[in-house]
């Protein structure tokens, strides 16, 4: 069995699975000055980024398009063909930092994942059975249980029901170091664990299959100029071969395979 596949069937099985040394200690250390510079930039413009215990940007990589890297790369690829299909997508990518500040405007909109919840979909009443979709995270720097690391309920990707949002649980943290990346069943029941004064930078994305609608239209958020510049993966992954064509007339597939 190879590697990868013994990484699918632990994800599988446990729900999730710590990859370590994605990207280099050094990697990390330059996303990290990018975060903190696209932070500093978006607070001069107003963007209501930071509360009290969290900064949270959607979207990053539309502000610096050199962070992009950090939603897609071989081994993620090899293992989300495989769960998903080759054609899965991008619905959301968000970068955490579970950290204290002194802002005290709280709002629930900054300060994202605090209580028990899944990042599956409910549909009948039901939450989507486990392998649908799946959450990654890139730890851009140690992820400890004194700074907020993510905390789950293992197993709990096997159950059709939803957590109590305060409910008690007993759980465990995804730990790492910086560069580990996780990807996680997104019916697993899981929050942030509390802030501290330490820093932890953090991506956090959910991939779905290619027919699942995304959060933003990503297009047209990047335009099609720096679609063209893109790799046909970042393509893909981004919605540009699986936008809906305006009508029968511009083509009849609403998909287009990577590379064609």
């Amino acid at each position: 069995m190879s590697d990868e596949n013994k990484l699918i069937e632990v994800i599988r099985k446990d729900g999730l699975v710590i990859i370590p040394s994605i990207y280099s200690t050094q990697q990390c250390k330059q996303f990290v000055l990018s975060c903190e510079d696209l932070k500093k930039q978006l607070c001069k413009k107003n963007f209501n980024i930071v509360s009290e215990e969290t900064i949270f940007i959607i979207n990053y990589f539309r502000h610096n398009k050199n962070l992009l890297k950090l939603i897609w790369n071989p081994l993620l690829d090899i293992i989300l063909r495989e769960l998903i299909d080759q054609d899965y997508v991008l619905a959301a990518s968000n970068l955490i930092n579970k950290t204290l500040s002194n802002n005290k405007v709280f709002n629930d909109a900054t300060s994202p994942g605090k209580d028990w919840h899944t990042d599956s979909r409910i549909v009948g009443g039901k939450r989507l059975a486990e392998g649908f979709s799946y959450q990654v995270i890139v730890m851009l720097e140690d992820f400890c249980s004194d700074n907020g690391a993510t905390q789950y309920v293992p197993g709990s990707h096997l159950t059709r029901s939803v957590p109590k949002r305060n409910g008690t649980y007993d759980f465990k943290r995804i730990e790492g170091r910086a560069g580990s990346i996780v990807v996680m069943d997104s019916g697993t029941w899981h929050r942030s664990g509390p802030a501290s004064n330490r820093s932890r930078w953090g991506v956090f994305s959910l991939y779905t299959p290619w027919f699942m609608k995304p959060y933003y239209r990503y297009p047209e958020m990047l335009g099609n100029k720096l679609g063209d510049e893109l790799s046909p993966h970042l393509r893909q992954i981004l919605h540009y071969e699986s936008t809906p064509p305006l009508n029968e007339e511009e083509r009849l597939a609403t998909l287009t395979r990577i590379g064609k």
